[in-house]
């Protein structure tokens, strides 16, 4: 990420930053986040920034606000850290996941009187409001409510009632409006249209603020085990160690035009995807796994996305393209990116063809938690080879622009991510944010793997293209696939 000059007035500055930790572009507060953890990490502005960090702890309005700058300083480096004291004397909206954050960050919290973290138990009398129960999946993921119902039904206690209350007296406290889709950002018609976006309004803050006060009094008054409650309100955590370094790049020369090719001229679809893999640089790597949007001059909503398989020698490509398997990394403790590779058989990833079968090389990593500003890269997904087409104990490494696969200290896959004409904007009907990806390993490794089992490396293909007639109406999603092999090729669909 590129260094921010700071004008003449650095305070304004500092302060227009840190507003930009509640901007309703979750990319943009990550951004805003790395500049501020860095100025803090940089003698020459540390005390400055940490006294206006300090300044917007104390005047955070919600939970979750606090939480948002506590993540700022869970990423910077130990030496450059305020006093625990000082920070926890600036926080007057505590929560367990502020709680969690301190112990991260300072090996302790120093302990919270959680009496006072939420607004005692939902009266009889309460009825969830309209607006609350129509926007509680819209405006935050619907992990949440899957969660609280989850552990409602296994304890019998009233979670999701609670939150409903919970958010209420948040919006009677701070007047917060009943703000819908942030039209502002947007096209209204093509709002209307199916065309969706990245974003977090502020009503998003009282639902996640609400949700982290009703795991405050289940432990406080209904003795829901704080521990248990960890992992939960963790899911509303702002980033994670290693994810939150990794920057984007230019996107890859060797792409060439090609993916825009791709769209020009989807006849010569097969003949331009072997092409562009032909094109990648010629360095004992592997390309396993591709995502690229198509230049936004051109169209500015569609994709080429390559996957890489190993098909056995009768497979016959099924109907249907393949989903990418998932590929789940427990993050709550530590709250860290960087860690074991979590072992996948082939028998769970295992795509049946019409004849034979295959194993996708990569699965897409979904860290838990994920981290909320970085929906950008979750909707691309992050591609990493399957831990068993490199055996051995791999190990997770993120830094400031990839993400690496390592044994022992080699780096046997990278993946890194580039972003094209971005917006928020995506289509609806399976779209995603201009993010682009892409993934290579060792070659060796991977076709050693390819020969144990008796298999060749395949790909799986995909070109999707949004369009509408007129300047007006629904997008249209056209869409082709293929499977392409080393020596044959599979029909286009």
């Amino acid at each position: 990420m590129a260094a921010v000059a700071l004008p003449m007035n650095r305070a304004l500055s500092l302060e227009l930053t840190l507003n930009r930790l509640l901007w309703p572009v979750p990319l943009v507060r990550w951004r805003a986040a790395r500049v501020v953890r860095d100025l803090i990490e940089n003698p020459a502005t540390r005390a400055t920034s940490t006294d206006a960090l300090l300044a917007a702890l104390r005047s955070a309005e919600l939970e979750s606000d606090v939480c948002a700058v506590l993540t700022v300083l869970l990423m910077v480096e130990k030496a450059s850290l305020p006093e625990l004291e000082d920070v926890r004397s600036h926080i007057l909206q505590h929560s367990i996941l502020a709680d969690i954050l301190l112990h991260e960050i300072y090996g302790s919290s120093g302990g919270t009187d959680w009496r006072h973290a939420h607004s005692g138990t939902a009266p009889l009398s309460f009825e969830e409001s309209e607006y609350f129960t129509r926007y509680r999946t819209q405006h935050v993921p619907p992990q949440l409510l899957n969660s609280l119902v989850n552990v409602e039904e296994a304890t019998g206690l009233p979670f999701t009632r609670q939150w409903g209350f919970e958010w209420q007296q948040l919006c009677d406290r701070t007047g917060a409006q009943y703000t819908e889709f942030p039209y502002y950002f947007c096209d209204f018609g093509e709002m209307r249209d199916g065309v969706v976006g990245q974003f977090s309004p502020r009503q998003s803050e009282l639902y996640r603020s609400a949700y982290l006060r009703t795991f405050a009094i289940a432990v406080s008054e209904w003795g829901f085990p704080q521990r248990e409650a960890g992992p939960y309100v963790s899911e509303v955590s702002p980033s994670i160690r290693g994810l939150f370094e990794v920057d984007p790049v230019e996107r890859p020369a060797w792409l060439s035009d090609f993916p825009e090719r791709c769209a020009a001229e989807p006849d010569d679809l097969e003949a331009l995807l072997r092409a562009m893999v032909a094109n990648r640089p010629a360095d004992g790597r592997a390309l396993v796994s591709l995502h690229a949007p198509l230049d936004g001059t051109v169209e500015r909503f569609g994709d080429v996305t390559l996957t890489s398989y190993l098909v056995s020698a009768d497979f016959v490509a099924p109907a249907r393209h393949p989903a990418v398997p998932t590929a789940v990394l427990m993050a709550h403790t530590g709250l860290t990116i960087d860690q074991p590779l979590c072992a996948t058989m082939p028998d769970e990833v295992r795509v049946e063809g019409l004849h034979g079968d295959a194993l996708p090389v990569c699965s897409s990593l979904l860290p838990l938690p994920h981290g909320l500003w970085h929906g950008h890269l979750h909707s691309t997904g992050i591609p990493v080879p399957n831990s068993f087409v490199a055996p051995g104990h791999t190990f997770i490494q993120a830094d400031r622009n990839r993400l690496s696969l390592r044994q022992e200290d080699v780096d046997i896959s990278t993946t890194r991510y580039w972003l094209d004409h971005w917006s928020p904007n995506y289509p609806l009907s399976g779209g995603s944010t201009r993010c682009g990806a892409w993934a290579i390993m060792d070659q060796a490794l991977l076709m050693a793997y390819a020969s144990m089992t008796g298999r060749q490396l395949a790909w799986s293909a995909r070109l999707r293209i949004w369009r509408r007639e007129k300047d007006y109406g629904p997008f249209e999603l056209v869409e082709r696939t293929l499977f392409l092999t080393a020596q044959a090729s599979g029909a286009a669909q």
